[in-house]
This record gives C-alpha cells, structure tokens and sequence, in this order.
C-alpha cells in the first residue's frame, strides 16, 4: 500500500489550478495537506515543530525528517512503512518545511547539521546510533 503517494491529488490540483501560481505551488500545497493524515496511516507519529522528542532508553526509534513535496522523500516513507510493519521499532516522522535549522538542533541534541532530505536518525537504547541525509539516508532505510 502507497500511504505517501500524492500524484493523483497533484495531478488534479494541477488541472483545477486557477493561474500559474497554483499550479507551481500544486505539489507543495498538496503535499502539505495530505502528509500529517498519511504519517498517521503508515502507522507513524507525527512530530510537530517545538514539540518535545525523547527516545525512550529501551526503545529503538528512527526520525525521519521528509519534505512532504520530495517525491523521492514519499518514496522512501512508503518503503520504511511497508519494511517497518512488524518490528521492534517506533517512527517519528516531521515536515522539514515547518521546522526551523533551530527547532532541529534543539528538538535532537548532539546531531549534525540537516543538508538534505530525508534527514534520519536512529536511536537505541536513547542513544543516537545513525545520523544521515539525502541519498545515503534513502540507502540506509532501505536495508532496513
């Protein structure tokens, strides 16, 4: 099941779009709407900006910070969610558009500067284990 695969509502925004400022923003305005309700499908929670993170000592959780327009960010959520189901593990995902290079920093102590999305990290046992972006990010969860 695709929970993040928004390009039949994209397509759509994009027909109906009254002037050319909408059909550019199509993606993003859809992308937005529709992301908070397939995070919760996936089986995932959502983190909001200024929201407290803490990962509990005994569990293993990994934090996906996607941008909910990314076609290649979607992708890698609809995989997680499908290779995810089952396991051991908690998800936390977040809207990168919403938080602020601050929010991050002070949401995940110790991580390294986010430089592309989807920005990952895992923790077990409350200790950070994995932190990465973009491409090598994408890799990662796959082999998850």
């Amino acid at each position: 099941m695709n929970f993040f695969d928004f390009s039949a509502e994209v397509e759509r925004a994009v027909a109906e779009a009254p002037d050319d400022m909408a059909r550019w923003s199509a993606r993003t305005d859809v992308g937005r709407r529709l992301f908070p309700s397939a995070v919760e499908r996936a089986g995932f929670s959502l983190l909001q900006p200024q929201a407290t993170f803490s990962p509990g000592v005994g569990e293993h959780v990994l934090v996906v910070g996607a941008a909910s327009w990314s076609d290649p960010d979607l992708a890698a959520l609809d995989r997680l969610a499908q290779h995810a189901r089952n396991r051991d593990m908690h998800v936390v995902v977040f809207d990168v558009d919403y938080w602020s290079l601050e929010d991050i920093l002070r949401a995940f102590p110790g991580v390294p500067n986010p430089k592309a999305t989807p920005f990952v990290l895992q923790y077990k046992r409350g200790a950070l284990t994995f932190a990465g972006g973009g491409h090598e990010a994408i890799q990662w969860l796959d082999q998850i």
